[in-house]
């Protein structure tokens, strides 16, 4: 049982099948197809993406992680 500061009791917690959420994916049963058909849009256009040339483009940011001990070098 919850108290009235929000902690939930172990004997709270309950199992996939009775909440009846997907256990993989921690969605409710019910919502499993909407999403399912919202992540098909999201994959056709990461595909579509994927398919442009790029090569003469140069991106607009570059990630190049420093270690510390590399910034305490250039600087002394």
């Amino acid at each position: 049982m919850s108290d009235p500061t929000g902690t939930t009791h172990a004997n709270d917690v309950m199992s996939d099948d009775q909440t009846g959420r997907d256990p993989e994916t921690l969605i409710r049963a019910d919502r499993l197809r909407e999403v399912r058909q919202a992540y098909e849009v999201i994959g056709r256009q990461i595909a579509l993406l994927r398919t442009l040339d790029l090569e003469d483009t140069h991106p607009s940011v570059i990630f190049r992680p420093v270690l510390r001990r590399e910034l305490t070098d250039d600087a002394g």
